[in-house]
């Protein structure tokens, strides 16, 4: 018989929130003592709960808003303000403004060191939210790849057609870079679901 109070407190506040049973702790449990993994991992890789879940209901738990990545449009003012590496090391995303102070969505909120190093590089005061993981890293590889998609367009853009030749320039419009820049920020934003674009 597994001890149910071996799931120590995440344990206590899924079965609390109704996100598991006492047969899926009891079962993830012992695939913790298997393998010797975190019971939170355990019960997201096993398909028992989703990250999303379990990080809001932990949130929720600690008096930290919980923010879902999909549903949100991130300022790119604000991302801006923190370089890529340092946003990835520490799974920490610039998402916008409050007040002056900068919005962080963080996998790990309570990292202390990663919230000064983010305030000092961006010389603001900063606003700790938090994220899964997963959807950190996923919204930092899309910005990163809309930034490449822009630069290389942008790059195209400059070495455009430079001809008195109007028809020829009506022709190419069609394949034109710049037409092509606003097509993936178009279709970028829309799959981010963006309420509008900031250029």
């Amino acid at each position: 018989m597994v001890s149910l109070t071996r799931g120590g407190h995440l344990g206590t506040v899924l079965l609390e929130e109704g996100l598991i049973t006492d047969e899926t702790l009891a079962r993830a449990i012992e695939l913790t003592d298997e393998r010797g993994h975190p019971l939170g991992r355990v019960l997201v890789d096993e398909g028992f709960i989703q990250e999303s879940d379990l990080v809001r209901a932990l949130a929720g738990h600690i008096g930290i808003e919980f923010v879902d990545l999909s549903e949100i449009t991130i300022d790119p003012a604000a991302a801006a303000l923190v370089p890529d590496g340092l946003a990835r090391r520490y799974a920490a995303l610039p998402i916008g403004f409050e007040d002056e102070k900068l919005i962080i969505a963080m996998a790990d909120p309570g990292n202390v060191l990663a919230v000064d190093d983010i305030r000092a590089v961006s010389g603001r005061e900063v606003i700790t939210k938090v994220a899964t993981r997963t959807d950190v890293e996923n919204a930092l590889g899309r910005l990163a790849g809309l930034d490449d998609s822009v630069t290389d367009l942008a790059e195209l853009a400059a070495d455009g057609v430079e001809t008195e030749d109007f028809g020829a320039v009506e022709a190419a419009a069609e394949e034109a870079p710049v037409i092509k820049l606003v097509n993936t920020l178009i279709t970028r934003a829309a799959a981010d679901r963006a309420s509008d674009i900031h250029i």
